[in-house]
């Protein structure tokens, strides 16, 4: 890459000139290996329509998840995955958007290959929406960082808004970057986590704490085993991976042995998954479509355990003594049983009469915070 393009390099690769250890290392290949599956696919021309917009917003998720009053007010940039999950709404919204599929296999072969590309056009959607704020999901991931570093010029304020759970057994380095103006963290906990490598002042909370309590009223009960994708980690990855699914096992296994309540096991898989043990393949898989059914959600890691509670859902973090995770518990995020626990007193017997004790986090006011940087109120 020539020497005019060296800063170029440093704004989309979040890992240059850095010694990275292990974990930071596998993250970065997880991230490279998602840019590289759009090698194949036939890539259609950027299509951007550039009406003014007082918000852009990358990836569709992040804009389903925006106050009603301001998805008006958004433009919004699609990622590849939006495209399969949110094909009639991208539809219904095509006058506010920027499509690129292209710039993904751009930044590959400029990180991997150190290969020059033109991305300036990027600044030239920005002055035309003319945005008052950016919102990204990861200050980690070179395109965010790209269209952070291009509003940033053009004095537009960027907001990362956390995505997924931090751990504290995460290196630093994997987390995030001080890139943004401002930090929307889930609860002060999450918070902490980054404070490092984002300053404390430009943190604003999305969460404060809160609970419920879940009653048992059903004599057969429908269980969802929530998957995840550790396997997209390397060695230890898949390691940690085949731990997981012997602790589900062992679940499965103790619940069959419950005399007063029957169960119905279901498996919801992670959307990256590849990896399963021939006892869970048997457990029949469904989507988050049928999640109404379900009475009882257990799973090792997941964020989809902190929105699960969130809803008011029994959600219920599995631990064990072979496994080196935060208790979700002493955070809020929902409620944690080790498998040793349900081993010695049968699950069933960890539900009171009352109902069981579930932690979530209740969200504060979205639009107010967002609006209030809009407005400079912040």
């Amino acid at each position: 890459m020539k020497k005019n393009n060296i800063s170029y390099e440093k704004v989309i690769n979040p890992w240059y000139g850095i010694k990275l250890d292990k974990k930071t290392r596998d993250s970065k290949n997880s991230i490279i290996n998602n840019y590289r599956k759009i090698l194949n696919y036939p890539l259609p021309p950027v299509i951007s329509n550039n009406k003014h917009s007082e918000i852009i917003v990358i990836g569709f998720a992040l804009f389903s998840k925006l106050p009603e009053k301001l998805k008006n007010k958004c433009h919004i940039v699609i990622k590849p995955r939006d495209l399969f999950n949110y094909k009639a709404q991208i539809i219904k919204k095509f006058k506010k958007i920027t499509l690129d599929l292209k710039i993904y296999k751009k930044i590959y072969n400029s990180i991997t290959n150190k290969k020059s590309f033109e991305h300036h056009y990027i600044k030239n959607i920005i002055k035309k929406v003319y945005p008052k704020i950016l919102i990204i999901t990861s200050t980690i991931d070179p395109i965010q960082r790209l269209w952070a570093h291009h509003a940033k010029e053009n004095g537009v304020k960027v907001i990362c808004v956390q995505h997924g759970l931090f751990s504290s057994k995460n290196s630093s380095l994997a987390l995030e970057r001080n890139i943004v103006d401002y930090y929307f963290s889930i609860n002060k906990d999450q918070s902490k986590l980054i404070q490092k490598i984002i300053p404390r002042k430009k943190h604003r909370l999305l969460y404060e704490e809160s609970y419920f309590y879940y009653k048992l009223t059903k004599k057969t009960l429908n269980i969802c085993l929530i998957g995840n994708d550790y396997e997209r980690y390397g060695n230890e990855g898949i390691k940690l991976k085949n731990k997981t699914l012997k602790i589900y096992k062992s679940l499965i296994d103790l619940l069959s042995l419950e005399k007063k309540v029957k169960f119905n096991i279901f498996y919801k898989k992670h959307p990256s998954e590849k990896i399963y043990s021939r006892d869970i393949n048997e457990v029949p898989f469904i989507d988050s479509k049928v999640f109404k059914s379900i009475d009882i959600f257990f799973g090792i890691s997941s964020t989809l355990l902190f929105d699960l509670a969130l809803k008011k859902k029994c959600a219920i973090q599995l631990s064990s003594r072979t496994l080196n995770f935060d208790k979700y518990e002493r955070s809020s995020l929902c409620k944690t049983i080790s498998i040793e626990t349900i081993k010695k007193r049968g699950l069933v017997s960890l539900f009171p009469i009352d109902g069981i004790k579930i932690p979530c986090l209740k969200p504060k006011n979205l639009y107010v915070l967002l609006n209030n940087i809009i407005k400079n109120k912040s």
